[in-house]
């Protein structure tokens, strides 16, 4: 007797899997165990349609006797108790359904769906794009091209009616309704002719003929045109770090700057004044690589002039008692 072994779940026993087998389809199974004992409903992972549902299902509870956890139920993921039961059918094993393959293949299906609704809708948004610019391109050389048309049929009609009202009015057995009537046929007759005529050498003209052609250009660029591109916002992807600094120090070499004499700062001490000359500039940090050494020879400071002052004064007096 054939039937079906299935693997169900179900949302209120995390971590469950239910192992059995039905002579029925599994939907209805699934809905003999669906009640009011459980807030979810009972849902078919897995099926495989066999000749001897009973013997599969012994052998598939035996594969999974280590994760036995009460009656039909076995406390281990879905693809271990579908690779059990798959196991077990072997060769046997006629139709097979599984709910994650089912739910790819509508995912896939809704996917190509919409990407073609996506593709239509682009193709008619560029149909339109491409309407309202052969609309503009009319609309620009309608006036230039106006001059090829020529007058209007009703104006020409209504010469040739006219010319057609006049010689007929010469003939002596003509009456009023034949020249009324006639006038009219005739004038429409020659109407057609003279309106062929006259669009014929109108179009001949240079004006008209550099309109066209400057128009049939501007709807051929139009039809070999693409969709405008979509712009895009340039930004920094978030596996990047943030970019390092050109004025920044190498991290991998310490600078080595020598200490500043003492005799640096003996000779600044004493000879302290309010000028802003006088006073020693400030040591910039060194962020290069490489090693500052100070020259051995003492830097002179600049002097303000009271220092020069005093200095010429006692030069002045070592001279004089010398």
């Amino acid at each position: 007797m054939e039937g079906y072994v299935y693997v169900m779940s179900n949302k209120a026993m995390p971590g469950l899997v239910k192992v059995g087998y039905t002579t029925n389809t599994p939907a209805e199974r699934a809905a003999q165990l669906n009640g009011t004992h459980s807030p979810h409903p009972v849902e078919v992972e897995s099926c495989i349609q066999v000749s001897d549902p009973r013997a599969i299902e012994r052998a598939a509870h035996q594969h999974l006797r280590a994760h036995h956890e009460g009656k039909e139920w076995f406390r281990c993921s879905l693809e271990v108790a579908i690779a059990a039961v798959k196991r077990s059918a072997g060769e046997v094993a006629k139709n097979e359904f599984s709910r994650a393959d089912e739910e790819k293949r509508q995912a896939a299906a809704r996917a190509e769906i919409g990407a073609m609704a996506q593709a239509q809708r682009r193709m008619q948004a560029e149909e339109d794009r491409k309407t309202a610019l052969r609309r503009e391109v009319d609309a620009k050389f309608e006036p230039r091209l106006a001059v090829g048309i020529g007058p209007s049929f009703m104006k020409v009609w209504g010469w040739c009616c006219l010319a057609s009202f006049v010689g007929l009015g010469f003939l002596n057995s003509a009456t009023f309704g034949g020249v009324l009537f006639g006038g009219g046929l005739l004038g429409a007759m020659l109407a057609f002719v003279v309106k062929g005529l006259l669009g014929d050498r109108a179009a001949k003209t240079p004006e008209y003929r550099a309109a066209a052609a400057e128009r049939q250009q501007a709807l051929d660029a139009i039809d070999r045109s693409g969709p405008p591109p979509v712009a895009q916002a340039t930004t920094k992807p978030a596996s990047q770090g943030p970019v390092p600094s050109m004025a920044a120090s190498p991290p991998t070499r310490k600078p080595t700057v020598q200490t500043t004499p003492s005799w640096v700062t003996a000779a600044a001490a004493p000879k302290a004044s309010t000028s802003s000359r006088s006073e020693a500039p400030a040591q910039i940090p060194i962020t290069s690589g490489y090693p500052v050494v100070l020259p051995a020879m003492p830097i002179a400071l600049d002097k303000s002039p009271e220092i020069r002052a005093r200095e010429r004064a006692a030069r002045q007096a070592q001279d004089s008692s010398a």
